[in-house]
């Protein structure tokens, strides 16, 4: 488990289906609870799109200030055991204009709305995150389409750049040791973006990736299953009748 200690303030948020119980460490002055309330809302928004609302009903979610860091959200993690938790660690000196525009709550929010893939297939479960990270804050409007379709080149660009020369499967099991965080979660994106392609042209345009990983977390998210790569390439083979995904 984790602990926190402290003085800790806490409020609530209610947004696209669930409420956040959120637990603030320190103090936040330039964004505030107001600033801090409409960025988590925007991150449930964002979840909503694909699945409907975010998957748990009740979401534990905990942000620290950090005097260190040199981007707005300093780190984020998402947590299922004793319960569905985020933590957000968030530069003391962000604004509301900073938070607007980033990633990382939408990411760990994201990871919550499915299913648990195994640590070791991280490419599968971090790729399809990141890959929603920047298209679904092109679709609340937060980046201009241009700047979206950029940053994912930009990040693909990151990913063949680094890695430490293994397959994309080693990296991905090794990649606590090796460090490849790009490498795994950018070539997951790649993948992402393939098969949300190869869904819109096979269906005439009539399903894509949104649909799948709805159907995925909404049959599977509440049971307690560690999932391979290979599983849920098959799941998702049976949900759409072809092997499209494997």
């Amino acid at each position: 488990s984790r602990v926190v200690l402290g003085p800790l303030r806490t409020f609530e948020v209610a947004a696209a289906g669930t409420v956040l119980d959120v637990v603030m460490l320190g103090r936040l002055e330039r964004v505030g609870v107001p600033g801090l309330t409409r960025w988590l809302e925007q991150a449930a928004r964002a979840s909503a799109l694909v699945h409907g609302k975010v998957r748990p009903g009740r979401v534990r979610v905990v942000i620290g200030a950090m005097e260190d860091g040199d981007y707005p959200v300093v780190f984020g993690v998402a947590f299922r055991g004793g319960g569905p938790a985020v933590v957000l660690l968030v530069h003391k000196d962000a604004t509301e204009a900073d938070l607007k525009a980033e990633w990382v709550a939408i990411h760990e929010l994201f990871h919550l709305s499915m299913p648990y893939v195994r640590s070791r297939d991280a490419w599968l479960s971090e790729g399809v995150t990141m890959y929603y990270s920047e298209t679904l804050r092109g679709r609340l409007g937060v980046l201009p389409a241009r700047r979206v379709w950029q940053r994912l080149e930009d990040g693909f660009e990151r990913g063949r750049r680094s890695g430490s020369g293994l397959t994309n499967r080693e990296e991905s099991e090794r990649m606590r040791q090796t460090r490849a965080y790009h490498r795994v979660y950018w070539f997951g994106a790649a993948v992402a973006l393939m098969w949300d392609v190869a869904l819109r042209w096979d269906s005439d345009g009539e399903q894509s990736l949104d649909d799948a990983i709805s159907w995925f977390g909404a049959a599977h998210l509440d049971t307690p299953k560690r999932w391979t790569a290979e599983e849920t390439m098959a799941a998702l083979d049976g949900w759409y009748g072809k092997p499209l995904f494997s």
